[in-house]
């Protein structure tokens, strides 16, 4: 299980803690979330609709967010923290890298001025995050605004409890004297106790260049004609 007071310093942009007990198991995470990828490309959506030359009228968004690593994060936690290498070898084990366990989270995110969404992650993995929401001519207006400039000020705030270990330390000393003797003695005792680490994080979302035609679907309502008919 994480050590609540072990965090090991990896890098500015990663959160992890060593295990326990087993020195070959790393409990890590990234220190931000993020927008999810698929295929390379952000899984962030917005629809937009109105009729045609006017102001959009609505929209609706989707999108996922995650606090899991790259491969090339979990590369650089495994070979940081590798043990030293025994008699004859040239690298020591290499630890296993491991999602904390997840017992509870909310996200909130917010994209634009008044276009905030709330959800639950999937406390599992890289506790992934889906969300989703209508939009009324206003947010749609802030949020394709957003959109266009890259999503500068967008952020996603993970509020996240993981299972942990606290260890708590106390010392006794003993001391005996008598004539031509003394004696002094120290008990450290460690207890540990299983419990929960409550973790706060905070990160930008932005959305690449690249990727900002692709993230908006426009649709036209067409208004019908009071004398068509209506087929049956």
């Amino acid at each position: 299980m994480l050590d609540a007071g072990a965090r090991l310093d990896v890098g500015e942009d990663v959160l992890a803690f060593a295990d326990a007990t087993d020195p070959l198991v790393v409990w890590a995470c990234a220190a931000a979330p993020r927008l999810s990828t698929a295929d390379g490309r952000p899984e962030f959506d917005v629809l937009a609709y109105g009729r045609g030359g006017g102001e959009h009228e609505g929209g609706q968004v989707s999108l996922s967010t995650t606090l899991g690593l790259t491969e090339e994060r979990l590369n650089r936690i495994a070979g940081t923290l590798a043990l030293p290498a025994p008699p004859g070898a040239d690298t020591g084990p290499r630890p296993r890298v491991l999602s904390p366990q997840w017992l509870s989270g909310a996200v909130t995110v917010q994209l634009a001025d008044g276009v905030e969404l709330v959800g639950n992650p999937s406390l599992s993995g890289a506790n992934t995050c889906v969300l989703t929401g209508s939009l009324d001519r206003g947010q749609i207006a802030a949020l394709l605004a957003a959109v266009h400039a890259s999503l500068p000020r967008a952020t996603a705030t993970y509020a996240v409890d993981v299972a942990a270990t606290r260890t708590a330390t106390a010392t006794a000393t003993a001391e005996r004297h008598a004539p031509g003797f003394s004696s002094s003695e120290r008990v450290d005792v460690s207890t540990s106790a299983a419990g929960r680490l409550h973790l706060e994080l905070r990160g930008l979302l932005r959305l690449p260049a690249s990727h900002r035609a692709d993230a908006v679907t426009t649709v036209t309502l067409r208004t019908r004609n009071p004398q068509e008919e209506i087929p049956c």
